[in-house]
């Protein structure tokens, strides 16, 4: 039996097979065109389906970004609505197990916020919809405003160490301060 594989991109993909005798077919010319089309064929064929696939890919992208931000619009505003509420039953009761449960809601209302936040940001930078401003920023402030923030709405104890010299770091400081809130309130 005489074989001639047929390779597109470096990798096997079939292979021609043909009696012995026509090991020494006359009209190789021939052969080697047939071995060319056939190549250059699957070829194309693979194009079109990476090419498909792609594009289902980036059509799934899109439909998980809308969805997110759809969910995320639509959640704002129930959760307006509740943290305004906890917060004033928080100035207006008195008794102490009433206002521990007030003040559990805001809680949980403020971190579904700052979650919904988060998506929001996120379907922003997968669409390439976030304007970064990068501008050299003390560190310190930056991290003492993340550390506030985590430490309003959370019982925990955050220490801080900061050098005696300000450290200048050139950075988009709202983003950083989201980026360490969120490892912080992951830690906690």
């Amino acid at each position: 039996m005489y074989t001639i594989p047929i390779k597109v991109q470096g990798d096997l993909r079939c292979a021609i097979c043909l009696p012995p005798q026509y090991k020494n077919f006359s009209e190789k010319t021939m052969l080697d065109s047939i071995v060319m089309q056939i190549t250059i064929a699957l070829q194309r064929e693979m194009l079109v389906r990476e090419k498909e696939s792609v594009k289902t890919e980036v059509e799934q992208e899109r439909f998980k970004s809308n969805l997110l931000r759809a969910v995320s619009h639509d959640l704002r505003t129930p959760l307006t609505g509740i943290s305004g509420a906890s917060e004033m039953l928080l100035q207006n009761l008195h008794q102490p197990e009433l206002l521990e449960l007030a003040e559990g809601i805001r809680e949980d209302a403020g971190w579904l916020t700052r979650l919904v936040e988060n998506i929001l940001s996120l379907t922003r930078i997968q669409a390439n919809r976030v304007s970064i401003h990068i501008q050299p920023q003390a560190a310190e402030e930056v991290i003492s405003s993340a550390v506030a923030r985590v430490t309003k709405y959370t019982a925990a104890q955050i220490s801080v160490e900061v050098p005696d010299e300000v450290l200048f770091v050139p950075m988009d400081s709202s983003l950083i301060e989201q980026v360490l809130m969120n490892l912080l309130e992951n830690a906690v």
